[in-house]
């Protein structure tokens, strides 16, 4: 990857029936782990969409790796990042194998045919979201926490640099949500990738993110390292509930 940023907002305002839900936000994102926090309705889905080309600028320029979005061509897109929804919709009962399969499409050398080293990969991605034992369930006939799994395993298997989690860990147990975060952090730190994470979760987002984007009302309120952005002040104000920081290692909310 480049010196480039992996992602830079500018000036980014957008409207849904001429209602603004985001307001001229601005941020550059360096490498690492960086958390988007807010509470709904903040625009936090909306911007992860404009960011990874699912939604359409209206005002502003979004830069991937140092070039604009939108003269991004799909398979560029498919090479450089992917995005992972926190709600899947499968039109066909594909394996759970053929689902993680599919993140190997942008780099198929001949139609509808993968080479050795894809099911190389493909199985190592399998193998690291602990998936590989469902290998030949259907994807419809697995849990929800199994089949946000099954997709992170796809989008590891395209070897994304940049990947964007829309809350892609909200249906799973609580001891899958640390370990994926562990493996992610690794891939951070060994493979130079970025991670964009769309985090309900304040306590997951205060002790792994490099960084925390927080929105509120379509406005970005502050950006930085946790400790510094996520104070018991800031939080209270943009949740609009008394928080806690407890040894400035987890958030209680104080009822």
């Amino acid at each position: 990857m480049s010196e480039a940023l992996p992602v830079r907002i500018k000036d980014v305002h957008y409207c849904y029936d001429h209602v603004p839900v985001l307001k001229d936000i601005t941020l550059d994102i360096e490498q690492g782990f960086v958390s988007i926090i807010g509470p709904n309705g903040s625009g936090k889905t909306t911007l992860m969409k404009l960011s990874s080309g699912l939604l359409n600028l209206q005002t502003g320029k979004i830069e991937i790796d140092g070039k604009p979005i939108e003269g991004i061509s799909n398979l560029q897109r498919g090479r450089l990042f992917t995005i992972v929804q926190q709600k899947q919709f499968f039109p066909f009962p594909f394996s759970c194998l053929e689902m993680v399969g599919l993140g190997r499409y942008p780099y198929r050398k001949r139609l509808n045919q993968l080479e050795p080293e894809d099911y190389e990969i493909i199985i190592q991605a399998m193998r690291e979201t602990n998936t590989l034992q469902l290998k030949d369930k259907l994807i419809t006939q697995v849990s929800g926490g199994e089949q946000q799994r099954v997709i992170l395993a796809s989008a590891l298997a395209q070897q994304p640099h940049i990947l964007f989690l829309d809350e892609s860990f909200s249906a799973m147990d609580i001891s899958y949500q640390v370990n994926l975060i562990a493996l992610l952090k690794k891939l951070v730190r060994e493979q130079g990738l970025t991670v964009i994470s769309i985090v309900h979760d304040l306590n997951l987002a205060y002790r792994y993110s490099d960084k925390v984007a927080i929105l509120h009302h379509g406005e970005l309120a502050d950006f930085g390292h946790p400790h510094s952005v996520m104070t018991e002040d800031r939080i209270s104000s943009v949740f609009d509930v008394k928080v806690n920081l407890i040894g400035r290692r987890c958030f209680y909310i104080d009822i």
